[in-house]
C-alpha cells in the first residue's frame, strides 16, 4: 500500500525534470538563433564580391532618385539624394585567428547612402540628405560609437569604408566589397538593358534560392523581439 505513492512521486519528479530540460533546451535554442541572426542579416564577403547596384533618375537641379539594390541584388529600394555625387558607407569586421579557426567569415554592413557635392564650398553650405541602411538586430556586432559589441578577444578590428563617384543618369554602378574596403565601377550596358538604365530585378537561380531553416528561424526571432520592444 505504501509503494504506490512513491511510484507516483517518482513519476512526477521525472515529469518535472523532463519539462525543465525541455524548457532549458528551448531557451538555449532561442539564444543561439538570436545570436546567429546578425551573421545572416549582415553580409559576408570573400575576395571581391558585388554587394550593391545603384542607378539614378533626375528629379531637378542636383536632385536625384537613387534606385538601390543590395544583398543578393534582388530587392530594390528608392531614395532621394542631393548633390552631384553619390556616396555609400559601410562597416567592416575582421576576426582574429580564433574566429578564423571557428570558420567565421569577415562581415560588412551597409550603413548609409548619401549625396555629396564635388565643390567644397557647395558641400559646406548646400542642403544634404542621408539615408540609414543598417539593419535592426538585437545582438549588434557593429556597435554604435561607445558600444562594445562582440568581445574584442574575437574581433581583430572594426572600421569603416566609403566609396563615392559622380552621378551619371545614363549609367548604373556596381559596388563591391573587397577584403578590406568598398570599390565601385560603372556597369557596362548589356543587350536588353532597361530604359534609362533603371535597375531591374532579374529572377535567376541566385534570386530564387530560399534561406535555410536556421536562417529563417534566426531572422523571425530577431524581428519578433524588435516588434515587441
Amino acid at each position: 500500500m505504501k509503494a504506490q505513492p512513491q511510484r507516483r512521486g517518482g513519476g512526477l519528479r521525472f515529469l518535472f525534470r523532463l519539462v525543465k530540460w525541455a524548457l532549458l533546451t528551448a531557451v538555449l535554442l532561442c539564444v543561439f538563433l538570436l545570436a546567429s541572426a546578425p551573421f545572416y542579416i549582415y553580409g559576408r564577403f570573400n575576395a571581391e564580391r558585388p554587394i550593391a547596384e545603384i542607378a539614378f533618375k533626375p528629379l531637378g537641379p542636383k536632385r536625384y532618385q537613387a534606385t538601390l539594390a543590395t544583398g543578393d541584388l534582388c530587392t530594390l529600394q528608392t531614395y532621394e539624394i542631393l548633390g552631384d555625387q553619390w556616396q555609400l558607407d559601410a562597416s567592416f569586421i575582421k576576426w582574429k585567428a580564433l574566429g578564423t579557426l571557428l570558420g567565421l567569415q569577415s562581415l560588412y554592413r551597409l550603413d548609409r547612402l548619401s549625396g555629396r557635392y564635388a565643390d567644397i564650398e557647395e558641400q559646406s553650405v548646400m542642403e544634404k540628405r542621408w539615408h540609414d541602411l543598417s539593419p535592426h538586430v538585437l545582438v549588434d556586432v557593429f556597435p554604435a560609437e561607445g558600444g562594445k559589441g562582440i568581445r574584442s578577444w574575437l574581433v581583430d578590428t572594426r572600421y569603416g569604408s566609403s566609396v563615392y563617384l559622380d552621378i551619371d543618369t545614363t549609367r548604373k554602378y556596381r559596388v563591391y566589397a573587397t577584403e578590406d574596403a568598398l570599390i565601385a565601377r560603372p556597369v557596362e550596358p548589356t543587350p536588353g538593358e532597361p530604359a534609362e538604365n533603371e535597375l531591374a530585378v532579374v529572377i535567376d537561380k541566385a534570386c530564387g534560392q530560399q534561406p535555410g531553416v536556421i536562417e529563417k528561424l534566426s531572422r523571425r526571432i530577431n524581428d519578433a523581439i524588435f516588434r515587441l520592444l
